[in-house]
């Protein structure tokens, strides 16, 4: 669906990042919403996702300092497919592959006019179905069982050494995943392998549930998960209650994930990031973190307790 009415939120108040995106799509014959500035951690991203949600608008983009805000809290509303995006190439493929409706962005990690070509690429394309819709019938299946208001908050902690971890991926993420698992060996941290094994085209959704179920059962201190792009994975991953998937395509935003958000799910895109860029943020999100956990913690934990409740579903296969 073409979009034609877009909210527009920043972490930053009076924004010029935010008024030039603004300028761009009215140019285009946009209707923007810009709902009212709250200083509250991450509420910019909520207020964007709720929106989406609520159809009160076709589509939502969330300028944050690295897009993980919107990307992890998005994904925590039904009907939301929050995805963060660093180039113009992943903009156009999240909206034909995952027909994502919230655009995440980080605007301490991207230059500025590069943002404004993500903005262009991902309102003028859209979903092209085929193949991509058994995935997103997949999401959208789980929504039923993931999504019921008024259960209680859970906050999974993660801040101490990754001992053992989880790791799957759809055919996509296959050769980063073989990388992925030498880098693990090479730490010392044991691994389950949950596939797939082999390039044979299969289904990110049902990975990233194995992967997250595994975790939130406490059988592993993080999980890794693994497609084309990340995106589509890290969508399906933070639709379960008590999962931070946090989608790093550089070290920096590893790092911000582990020490910030306290991220227990490392989602990365098989065929976006080089073999040195793979090493350099399992890396780094693997350290032991520092400083203090974001504040934006607390309002996740709130969200997912008005929004989401607790479930062992999964889909039936991975086909």
């Amino acid at each position: 669906m073409k979009m034609k009415t877009i909210a527009l939120t920043s972490h930053q108040k009076g924004s010029r990042l935010a008024d030039d995106v603004c300028c761009f799509l009215e140019s285009l014959g946009l209707a923007v919403v810009k709902p009212e500035y709250q200083d509250q951690c991450g509420a910019f991203a909520a207020q964007a996702a709720a929106l989406v949600s609520a159809s009160s608008v076709d589509g939502a983009i969330a300028i944050g300092s690295t897009g993980l805000e919107g990307s992890i809290l998005g994904n925590k509303y039904a009907h939301v497919r929050a995805a963060l995006v660093s180039t113009p190439t992943t903009a156009m493929y999240t909206r034909e592959h995952n027909d994502s409706n919230l655009l995440c962005l980080g605007e301490d990690i991207t230059g500025r006019q590069k943002l404004l070509d993500i903005v262009e690429r991902w309102v003028k394309s859209d979903f092209i179905g085929g193949r991509h819709a058994i995935s997103l019938g997949m999401i959208e299946e789980g929504e039923l069982h993931q999504f019921a208001q008024g259960s209680d908050a859970v906050l999974l902690k993660t801040r101490r050494p990754i001992k053992h971890v989880y790791i799957g991926n759809d055919h996509a993420g296959y050769e980063a995943k073989l990388q992925i698992l030498k880098i693990l060996e090479a730490h010392g941290i044991s691994y389950t392998d949950l596939g797939t094994d082999s390039t044979d085209i299969v289904r990110y959704p049902y990975y990233a549930a194995r992967v997250d179920q595994a975790v939130l059962a406490g059988k592993a201190d993080a999980g890794i998960a693994i497609c084309g792009t990340g995106i589509g994975i890290s969508i399906a991953a933070n639709k379960f209650k008590g999962i931070r998937a946090a989608l790093c395509n550089d070290k920096t935003t590893a790092r911000y994930a582990r020490d910030s958000f306290d991220a227990n799910v490392l989602c990365l895109g098989g065929k976006i990031v080089g073999p040195f860029e793979v090493e350099e943020i399992v890396n780094e999100w693997l350290a032991e973190p520092c400083g203090e956990p974001s504040p934006f913690l607390d309002l996740l934990s709130a969200i997912e307790g008005e929004n989401m409740t607790t479930t062992d579903w999964r889909p039936a296969n991975n086909v």
